[in-house]
């Protein structure tokens, strides 16, 4: 809360989240202006994925980037890599 006249709460924006179609986070904004965007893509047959990302693509404010692979079917992580290349198979 950043104000209050004793009657009428005033609320203070912290931050800011804009969404896609299926509610996944797309831009997260704080209260500074420093933002993060992520991006997602499909299997190339979306039908067997119910439209869910297999692979999303976050860049945070400092401009790195992760790119963690999802098992549709239980929408869990299965490898990550990070801006070098480098990859992390998850069990």
């Amino acid at each position: 809360m950043s104000s209050h006249d004793g009657t009428t709460a005033t609320h203070e924006t912290t931050a800011v989240t804009t969404h896609d179609g299926y509610g996944r986070p797309e831009v997260v904004k704080s209260a500074i202006t420093a933002s993060s965007s992520t991006t997602y893509a499909s299997s190339t047959t979306c039908e067997d994925t119910y439209l869910l990302a297999i692979k999303q693509t976050v860049t945070n404010i400092e401009g790195w980037t992760t790119s963690p692979e999802y098992t549709p079917a239980w929408d869990l992580p299965s490898a990550k890599a990070d801006m070098k290349g480098r990859r992390i198979d998850l069990a």
